[in-house]
This record gives C-alpha cells, sequence and structure tokens, in this order.
C-alpha cells in the first residue's frame, strides 16, 4: 500500500523500467506475508518448542536466515544457491525478486515458484486448521502437535 500510495501521490519517481522490479517485489511480499503469516497464526512453528517466546525466537531465526540468503542471491543470482532456494517456499519471496530484477529468471522459472508457494500456503493452512481443531477439542496441560493431529480426526 506504501508503494501504490507514494507513486500516486508522486511522492516517488521510479523509472519505467524498475515498475516490473517494484512490482514483482510487492507480489512476492504479499506471497510471503501469506505463508508466513498462516505459519504463525496456525500455530505450526515452532509448536513443540515452549512458550510464545521460542516460537517468536524460532519464526526469527528463520526470517533472518531467508534475509541471508536472498543478499546471497543479489552477489550471484545464477549460483547454485540462489537458483535452488528461489523454489523453496519461505525464501523464494526473497529470492526469486532479486533474480528477476538481475533478469536471470525465465517466465516458467518464476510460474513454476508462485505454484510452489500457492501450494505450500494450502497446506500450511490445511495443516494449520487440523492443529487449531485438534488443540481447541483439549484442555489441560500445552498440546504437541501430533496429539492435536489425532485428536482433531477424532
Amino acid at each position: 500500500m506504501g508503494v501504490v500510495g507514494a507513486l500516486t501521490f508522486d511522492l516517488v519517481d521510479i523509472p519505467g523500467e524498475l515498475i516490473g522490479s517494484a512490482v514483482s517485489v510487492v507480489l512476492w511480499f504479499v506471497l510471503g506475508y501469506a505463508l508466513r503469516g498462516d505459519l504463525r497464526r496456525g500455530g505450526v512453528a515452532g509448536q513443540p518448542a515452549g512458550g510464545p517466546q521460542h516460537r517468536r525466537d524460532a519464526h526469527d531465526a528463520g526470517l533472518i536466515a531467508a534475509f541471508v540468503v536472498g543478499f546471497q542471491a543479489a552477489a550471484a543470482p545464477q549460483g547454485t544457491l540462489a537458483v535452488v532456494t528461489s523454489y523453496v517456499p519461505g525464501l523464494s519471496p526473497l529470492v526469486m525478486p532479486v533474480r528477476q530484477a538481475a533478469g536471470e529468471v525465465a517466465a516458467w522459472e518464476v510460474g513454476l515458484a508462485v505454484v510452489i508457494m500457492l501450494v505450500a500456503i494450502a497446506a500450511v493452512v490445511r495443516i494449520g486448521g487440523r492443529v487449531y481443531a485438534g488443540a481447541l477439542l483439549r484442555t489441560g496441560s500445552r498440546t504437541k502437535i501430533r496429539e492435536a493431529l489425532r485428536a482433531e480426526r477424532a
């Protein structure tokens, strides 16, 4: 919304050749936010690790790792690490836009990465829903993911 607002009110001037990159970054951000938000909301990320602080630490560590890989992709957009991680759902929102901006990505590669990301989001929503529903059926002590999945099926 910030980019759209800045362009609408003429607060920034983006050269024509960068508009595609800006749109790509925003669209990948939305996909990445959907995946990470669903992981956090569904309670899947770091569930057995302990309390809320442990889950937040695990999430933050994953995000930092994704940023490091994204910076590496900027240095070598055709490197093996950049190419492989541009298809990994948690990493692709930070790596694929960098590769696209470098002009090193075919359209089919972007399409494949988007499809993989959408499948991952759907899987996280489904698994997170099962964990949440299974945990609602239990009271008392903290529920482990395996117990929540079993309880939801019953």
